[in-house]
């Protein structure tokens, strides 16, 4: 067959060009309340190993990176649903941010931290700081904590 052909019958088939807004909505919020249930502990650590039933896997390790983007999972998650269990969790989460990366004495933000909040890697990268004004930029948005505006611009 002809590729022109083939191009046409593939264009065909095709669904037509729009995006299913509802269909979309309805995806993230089944994704964000998987999140919501399966990552936010009582401490705020949230936990970024899961497996495929969204259960915890492993040994947990958060990341400044992983810490932050949950960050911005839950804030999207109130915004689309304001669920105040999201926004508490999303406050809990960037405390612990503030508590347990933070290097006090020498400015910038750790790695990476144990569950229990114990600085596993101390190392410090830009990739990482800017996960942290990222997360910290989101929950301040949606919590109004000047703590989190604060913390991200000091960033």
């Amino acid at each position: 067959m002809p590729a022109l052909a083939c191009g046409l019958l593939l264009l065909a088939a095709s669904p037509p060009p729009h995006i299913d807004c509802e269909w979309f909505r309805q995806a993230i919020l089944e994704e964000v309340g998987h999140w919501r249930a399966a990552t936010v502990t009582p401490s705020g650590f949230l936990q970024p190993a899961l497996d495929r039933e969204w259960q915890p896997a492993g040994r947990q390790t958060a990341t400044l990176v992983s810490q932050s983007r949950l960050l911005y999972v839950l804030a999207t998650g109130y915004e689309l649903t304001r669920n105040e269990a999201y926004l508490e969790a999303v406050t809990k989460g960037a405390d612990f941010l503030l508590e347990h990366f933070r290097d006090r004495e020498h400015g910038g933000w750790f790695y990476s931290v144990s569950p229990d909040g114990v600085v596993l890697d101390n190392s410090k990268d830009s990739y990482g700081h800017a996960f942290a004004v990222f997360g910290l930029a989101h929950a301040a948005r949606v919590t109004g904590a000047e703590r989190f505006r604060d913390a991200a611009l000091r960033t």
